[in-house]
Order: C-alpha cells, then structure tokens, then sequence
C-alpha cells in the first residue's frame, strides 16, 4: 500500500506520477508487499516533527521512520524494506 500525501500545495507535486512510479519501482526490486507513507510539509510542521521525534528545534529536509504495527515486528528486523515492514517519511 502506499500514501501519499502533500501538504505543501506550493510544491508543485504531481502525486498520482509519483505514486505510480513509487509503485513500479517496488515491484522491480521484489517488495511490492510493502507499506509506504509519504508526506510532504512545509517548514514549521517540519521543525515540530524535527523537534518532537528527535529533540532538534530546526526543520529538516526528510525524516523517516519506521513504523511497526501494535504487537506486529518485522521478520528482518536489519531491513531497509521488506514483506509486513512499513515505513513512513515527511520531506519539505
């Protein structure tokens, strides 16, 4: 499954494109059973989330987690991607 989701309609994102590439490009490296989160913001949500989840009061470019189902972990926990893994980003 993949989100995305823009926050920033200055930005100029075509997401229905970058979702269909997000798409295919899963499929050819094999984890088109992975989870994907993308949400674009602006500066000051930036900072907040900078600030909440990682103590720096300062916007970042990207910020990315990896995000595990109540009670669920990942078989791989060492993965970057992989089957029943999910993984969310905010980039500015």
């Amino acid at each position: 499954m993949i989100y995305l989701s823009n926050r920033n309609a200055q930005a100029g994102l075509d997401t229905r494109s970058l979702t269909e590439t997000l798409a295919r490009l899963l499929v050819e490296i094999g984890e088109d059973d992975t989870s994907v989160s993308l949400v674009f913001v602006r500066d000051r949500p930036m900072r907040e989330i900078n600030r909440l989840h990682r103590g720096e009061d300062a916007p970042t470019d990207v910020l990315s987690f990896r995000s595990i189902r109540r009670g669920v972990r990942s078989p791989r926990p060492d993965a970057t991607a992989g089957s029943r893994a999910r993984f969310g980003a905010y980039a500015r």
